[in-house]
């Protein structure tokens, strides 16, 4: 933050460094004063990050007097508008499924997709349902066609170069010989 309220001591050092990288210098950052900042040219664009903050913080707070500190009335309190149905609970909110839904059918030929609704019914003739209940499992097909096996192999090349893995550290010594022996008749 500080850097970018005051630049110019950053700014000064890296005109420095690059001066003695490439021969040129930035040009003069605060060619109105240390309160202006002077990217391009003072004829151009100039402004001042310690004004800004100033601004801004001003603003911040004038925004806090006017909405909590002025003593007007209190904000009113009401419950959600529920389309006249009343007493909303969690059953009645939307789902994660219904917000993937789109998606799940833009994407239909890369998920396996199986969506089932069971009924539960109730009375004479089995008119009267009682419950609902939805359920949704999605699955991707692509993980079972080109992961899955890529990580079986992977599991079994793991597998067997562990093999090598004994714990004896006269095998690892025999094995560091037989390579530098076969690295020494490469190099000849």
């Amino acid at each position: 933050m500080a850097f970018g309220i005051f630049p110019y001591p950053l700014i000064n050092a890296l005109g420095t460094v690059t001066g003695l990288l490439t021969g040129e210098h930035l040009p003069q950052a605060s060619a109105l004063g240390w309160l202006w900042l002077t990217p391009v040219s003072p004829e151009v664009s100039s402004y001042s990050p310690p004004l800004l903050l100033l601004g801004a913080v001003a603003v911040g707070w004038l925004c806090y007097y006017a909405l909590y500190r002025r003593g007007g009335p209190e904000p009113r309190r009401a419950e959600p508008w529920d389309c006249g149905f009343g007493g909303l609970n969690a059953r009645m909110q939307y789902t994660a499924a219904a917000f993937s839904m789109p998606i799940r059918r833009i994407f239909q030929p890369v998920f396996d997709v199986e969506e089932r609704v069971d009924t539960h019914s109730d009375g004479p003739g089995r008119w009267h349902v009682t419950g609902l209940a939805y359920h949704l499992q999605v699955a991707d097909r692509a993980w079972n066609a080109l992961y899955e096996p890529f990580g079986q192999g992977v599991t079994r090349l793991a597998r067997w170069v562990g093999r090598i893995q004994t714990g004896s550290v006269r095998t690892y010594l025999a094995y560091s010989f037989f390579t530098l022996l076969v690295l020494l008749w490469l190099i000849s």
